[in-house]
């Protein structure tokens, strides 16, 4: 079995995990052939922190879903902001570009603000990471439009998870990485 030399992976293990619930998703993996059943929205775009065009991950299996996204207890709201990001994109100078990753899990948020005077006129953003994640950061643009510097300083992780109707305990990354880019902005 070379899939399982070439990767590390206990071919035992995965004959037993194929049985259970988990399993049905580890056994749709064709590693030969590099497709993984990825987080699979239709028309979902993210767009990459250090591109300035927008990628679409298809992995080419239209008749079937991953059901990573279904299997997870994500509320109405953030799969809205996933499904249709709000403020997604960049913005010209004078607008400031800030970059923030979280290095436990890679994911990337880049961050452009427009002030006029000490308010929030426009708030763009890329984004590369989970579903929260792009969610999350859509619903910090929402809420940082028309914000005075003072009021993005009292940003807290949880207002940005009663924005999105709340965020399971694997997900509460999301919000501190918006955390941390307000705060990288305002330096």
């Amino acid at each position: 079995m070379q899939v399982v030399a070439d990767f590390g992976v206990d071919g035992q293990f995965l004959a037993q995990l194929a049985s259970q619930s988990a399993g049905g998703l580890l056994a749709r993996l064709d590693f030969p052939a590099g497709k993984f059943p990825f987080e699979r929205v239709a028309g979902i775009a993210t767009a990459l922190a250090d591109e300035d065009s927008v990628s679409f991950f298809n992995d080419g299996c239209d008749d079937q879903h991953s059901g990573i996204i279904e299997a997870r207890m994500h509320s109405e709201r953030l799969l809205d902001h996933f499904k249709n990001p709000r403020n997604s994109g960049t913005l010209e100078p004078p607008a400031m570009k800030i970059d923030v990753s979280n290095p436990a899990c890679g994911d990337m948020l880049r961050l452009w603000v427009r002030f006029e005077g000490d308010q929030v006129a426009e708030a763009r953003f890329q984004t590369r990471g989970c579903t929260a994640s792009i969610a999350a950061c859509s619903a910090l643009t929402e809420w940082m439009t028309g914000k005075s510097r003072a009021e993005l300083r009292g940003l807290t992780a949880s207002v940005i998870e009663d924005a999105l109707g709340g965020l399971e305990p694997a997900s509460k990354h999301a919000a501190v990485l918006c955390v941390d880019g307000v705060k990288r902005l305002l330096g």
